[in-house]
């Protein structure tokens, strides 16, 4: 998975199945439609990694040489954050929902 451009994604459904693996040296997401686990192929929405090779960049310049990922630890917290499509609220008026329906954290080697 490469490295995204812009972060878009584009479906317009309202069931979507995520993933985040997160290793010592790589965190790769992927998204996809539906809610079918192993999900098809053909219904990747998006996805992208980083890594220790990625290049150190951020908004301010400042240095992030090098590259670290921190392992997950049993009390590592997960956060989302749900942001509005260029500030624009829905234009049925209607309040912005994401409904979670589970969370599985597998830890590394323990599949």
């Amino acid at each position: 998975m490469g490295t995204p451009n812009n972060g878009e994604m584009t479906y317009t459904g309202n069931k979507t199945l995520h993933f985040i693996n997160w290793t010592p040296s790589l965190v790769s997401f992927s998204s996809y439609k539906n809610h079918v686990n192993p999900p098809a192929p053909a219904d990747l929405i998006a996805g992208w990694s980083f890594g220790n090779n990625n290049p150190p960049k951020s908004k301010e310049e400042c240095n992030s040489k090098p590259i670290v990922i921190p392992a997950p630890e049993s009390g590592t917290h997960l956060n989302i954050n749900l942001w509005l499509d260029r500030g624009r609220y829905p234009s049925d008026g209607q309040e912005v929902e994401v409904v979670i329906h589970s969370i599985e954290f597998t830890v590394l080697g323990s599949e």
